[in-house]
Formats: C-alpha cells, sequence, structure tokens
C-alpha cells in the first residue's frame, strides 16, 4: 500500500481482493501489492472519515484498473435508530435491499460490504462513481437533477409505498433544526458589530 490514510490502518491486499473482483465481475483477478488510499474531501455528511482506495488487478495478461471509495460511520452506541442522525443507517440500507429498487430510476453506488470494526464503528465499502459530467455542472444539468428528484419523492405519493424499516428517519428536518438550534442562536449575536469573538 503506498499510503494509509492513518483510519484505513491494517487493510491488507488481501482483504481488498474479494470486493475488487466483485466490483470488476473478475473472480480470478489478482489484486497487485500496491495500491493507495487518499482522503477524500468535501459534501458533509455523518462519517468519521471518507476515502479513495484505487490500484490495479491482472486478469489474465490484462491490467485492470480499479476504485472503492470507504465511509467509515460512527459507533451507534445505543443511538434511537429513528433519529436523524443514526449512524449505522447507511449500512442498515444497504443490507436490506432497500437502495437495490429505487424509483424513477436514481441508483444507489454498489455496496460491496459492510464491516463492523472492534471499536464499533462501520466501514462502507462502495464502488466509486466517476462524475459523468467533470467540471461545473450548466444549468441544464441541474435542472435534469431537479427533475429527477421530483419524480422520486413524487413516486411515494403515486402509489409506491414508503418503506417502513425502524431504522429509517421521520422528522429529519425538525430533529436537525432541534439538534442545530444552540448553533443557530450564537448567529444573530455574532452578526452584531463586535460581536465576533476576540
Amino acid at each position: 500500500m503506498a499510503e494509509d490514510a492513518g483510519a484505513l490502518s491494517g487493510v491488507t491486499t488481501a482483504m481488498l481482493e474479494p470486493m475488487v473482483r466483485d466490483l470488476l465481475g473478475e473472480p480470478t483477478a489478482v489484486v497487485a501489492e500496491e495500491w493507495s488510499c487518499d482522503p477524500l474531501g468535501g459534501g458533509a455528511g455523518e462519517w468519521l472519515g471518507l476515502y479513495r482506495v484505487s490500484g490495479s488487478a491482472r486478469v489474465g495478461s490484462a491490467s485492470h484498473s480499479w476504485a472503492l471509495v470507504v465511509k467509515v460511520c460512527a459507533a451507534a452506541d445505543g443511538a434511537d435508530p429513528g433519529a436523524w442522525d443514526y449512524p449505522a443507517r447507511e449500512g442498515l440500507a444497504y443490507g436490506s435491499g432497500l437502495l437495490d429498487a429505487l424509483p424513477s430510476g436514481l441508483t444507489a453506488p454498489r455496496c460491496l460490504a459492510v464491516e463492523t470494526q472492534p471499536d464499533g464503528t462501520s466501514w462502507l465499502w462502495l464502488e466509486a462513481v466517476a462524475e459523468a459530467h467533470p467540471g461545473p455542472w450548466p444549468l441544464e444539468r441541474f435542472a435534469w437533477v431537479a427533475r429527477e428528484l421530483g419524480r422520486f419523492n413524487g413516486a411515494y405519493l403515486a402509489g409506491v409505498p414508503l418503506p417502513d424499516q425502524p431504522w429509517l428517519s421521520r422528522g429529519f428536518l425538525r430533529g436537525w433544526v432541534e439538534a442545530s438550534g444552540p448553533a443557530m442562536a450564537q448567529l444573530e449575536h455574532l452578526a452584531v458589530p463586535g460581536g465576533l469573538p476576540a
């Protein structure tokens, strides 16, 4: 491994090989010993780390590149499964099959493994999805995405039954606003002259 990126120490080529074989659809692929693990930035979420693990694998005489994304999710530690920030939700969603047939043609990245670590955190190993439109999106792309998300949400009003798993969040926005209340209250104080801390 070229870089260990801290939180993923202990990952070996032998651990990666079954997932890479599944990802490539090649049961005889041999993962090269040299692979890299790089932290990813941007976005926001309830994870402790986000990494891109990539390398190459040999299938016969051919070499194939591969890439996985690893999300390190916090331990659930008795948290309320219905809470807006329940850390185990994404792993449970992948394991439930709920993401296999989303309405309106939306597709979740393939999940190759969900591993619970000794410290209670979960590692979600997902296929790395390449951006079909690199660079800034044109306005038309935003419009298309908005339309598809609208169709997705509208499907549940037009006959697709709402999933009822107990770990799905209900009242997400209300829970987030309540949890963010103290921080939001500080914004008014910070907005006045002299409100910034010294």
